[in-house]
């Protein structure tokens, strides 16, 4: 199975560096890069590159834009065995620009992103949900497909502690996103999986917003309870 390991609890990376050791343990050679994590190097002693905006002067960085192909184009062909990408796929324009370069220039990987009961809780303010500079809420399925939506601002009208008329033709139940759990929501959580070989990603809906306010609500009610 391509996803061997998949939370939404508690960040764990004590799980990574052990698969990683292992598989360093069986072959010294194993290379392992990490895309945008200069900047908290939590796995510096396995990690043989980063790649980032920003230089560092203390550990090998390839820097550049993971937006722009020719930065990828620079990463081809070295024969990554492992790619980190931690909590920088919700910040970008295009994750799945990203997510398919990532799967072509590795073999395996770990990647993590706040999970979606911290982005639709107040976790910096009582006045919007999230971390105001992410722009997408993730999700892994019961089928380990990775599905992303963009954070749009109808969610703060869905959530319980939210009173509102906006959405007429639903009940004032129907208009919750019943799945969040607020035990699963907060700094120290996230979403997270290790790959190996392949996985699957696409964008809610086609990254479609639908033709309504309903619609649209609907994706964040219906599409994304399913899974982690």
């Amino acid at each position: 199975m391509p996803v061997i390991y998949a939370s939404n609890d508690v960040i764990n990376r004590q799980v990574v560096i052990d698969y990683i050791e292992d598989k360093k343990q069986k072959n010294p050679n194993y290379k392992v890069i990490d895309i945008g994590g200069s900047a908290n190097p939590w796995c510096d002693k396995f990690v043989d590159t980063y790649v980032d905006i920003m230089n560092s002067s203390d550990r090998r960085v390839i820097q550049g834009d993971i937006n722009e192909m020719s930065l990828w184009n620079k990463l081809t062909g070295e024969g990554w065995d492992f790619c980190i990408c931690t909590h920088t796929l919700e910040d970008i324009r295009d994750p799945k620009f990203v997510i398919e370069n990532i799967k072509k220039i590795a073999k395996s990987g770990f990647v993590s992103v706040p999970n979606k009961h911290t982005e639709i809780s107040n976790i910096e303010s009582s006045e919007y949900l999230g971390f105001c500079h992410h722009r997408w809420i993730f999700q892994i399925t019961s089928s380990k497909m990775i599905r992303a939506i963009s954070k749009f601002h109808i969610i703060n009208k869905l959530v319980p502690f939210r009173k509102s008329s906006f959405f007429g033709r639903f009940s004032k139940n129907d208009t919750k996103i019943e799945w969040r759990n607020e035990k699963l929501a907060g700094r120290g959580f996230e979403l997270a999986f290790i790959w190996e070989d392949e996985f699957h990603f696409e964008y809610v809906n086609n990254d479609f917003a639908g033709v309504s306010c309903n619609e649209l609500a609907m994706l964040f009610i219906d599409e994304l309870g399913e899974g982690l």
